[in-house]
């Protein structure tokens, strides 16, 4: 499964971390000779961010600017570009540790993120304001990756996971409640629920992830998307309007914990409810992180390579209007 490096030994560079929390198959390992474009359920597909960097956690601040974690310069830091201008990316974060998974804090002008400034855990930060502020520890998971924080919609409550456990975090008591075990949890547009993964592991030794929501108080667990040990699903969110679940979708291609592998993932969309499933991405490399941008555009992390090129790919941020 994924899983990102410690984010508490600060010299540990990102070539580290991507190459444990994505699968590194060269573009040459697989065979592009019969996948067609066509077949990808979308009217518009292109890449925003592309360099030598490696890009990925992208995230949409009022519609308008792009957030996202990159070591452009040699360290994990935090980059933003503003999309209605078209203009180049700027630095957000300088820190000499990692700065990671940012999210975007409700009233516009905040955002939320993982780093380790004196003490591992989850910060806040103010656009134009070289200062954070501390909101709440977290110990590395131990299924998975390092997940996003959030902020409710309605600004008060942080959720969050440390360990094992999915976390809430009341901003204003400073109160902190223990969920179900699980990772990348996500709050329904309207913050009355939470998305996010849940581990299992079958007989035979495999570690699949599936699908849950649950109210915000912990209650009414409910999975949605899952139930087949030969897949796994990752990283769902609601759309804006709460209409559909975007999330990743990958193969188990082992047969134990000793041997397990994974195909390359795809995205899939599906409703609400869980049901009406449709593949939204087809290609033989990896489509991963999707992130609602409106109810019909999608951003997301890709190593495939642009039309026409042939060459090894980074990870790179691109953008795609569902046609549903």
């Amino acid at each position: 499964m994924s899983k990102y490096g410690r984010v508490i030994l600060p010299l540990l560079v990102l070539s580290a971390v991507v190459s444990s929390c994505f699968p590194t198959t060269s573009l040459y390992d697989v065979d592009l000779s019969e996948w067609n474009a066509d077949s990808e359920n979308v009217t518009e597909l292109r890449v925003l961010i592309e360099d030598e960097g490696v890009e990925h956690s992208p995230v949409i601040i009022n519609q308008r600017y792009l957030m996202f974690q990159s070591q452009k310069n040699g360290n994990d830091d935090l980059w933003y570009v503003d999309l209605s201008q078209r203009r180049g990316v700027s630095q957000l974060t300088t820190y000499n540790g990692p700065d990671r998974v940012p999210a975007p804090h409700p009233d516009g002008k905040r955002y939320v993120f993982l780093s380790d400034r004196g003490e591992v855990g989850y910060y806040q930060g103010e656009f134009g304001k070289p200062t954070s502020v501390f909101l709440a520890e977290a110990r590395e998971p131990e299924n998975g990756g390092w997940s996003r924080g959030e902020v409710s919609p309605d600004g008060k409550l942080f959720l969050y996971v440390s360990g094992k456990y999915i976390w809430t975090f009341d901003l204003k008591t400073k109160t902190k409640t223990q969920f179900v075990q699980g990772s990348q949890p996500r709050f329904s547009p309207d913050g009355g629920k939470i998305i996010f993964q849940k581990y299992s592991q079958t007989q035979d030794g495999v570690i699949t992830s599936s699908i849950w929501t649950m109210n915000q108080d912990g209650s009414q667990l409910t999975e949605m998307i899952g139930g087949d040990s030969k897949f796994s699903y990752a990283n769902a969110m609601l759309s804006p309007d709460g209409e559909r679940i975007i999330y990743e979708k990958r193969r188990a291609q082992g047969s134990s914990s000793y041997s397990q592998s994974w195909g390359p993932s795809d995205l899939w969309v599906c409703r609400a409810n869980g049901t009406e499933h449709t593949q939204i991405t087809t290609h033989p490399l990896e489509d991963v992180q999707p992130y609602w941008k409106d109810n019909q555009t999608v951003i997301f992390v890709s190593n495939r390579p642009q039309s026409g090129q042939l060459e090894d790919k980074t990870f790179d941020i691109w953008q795609m209007k569902l046609s549903l």
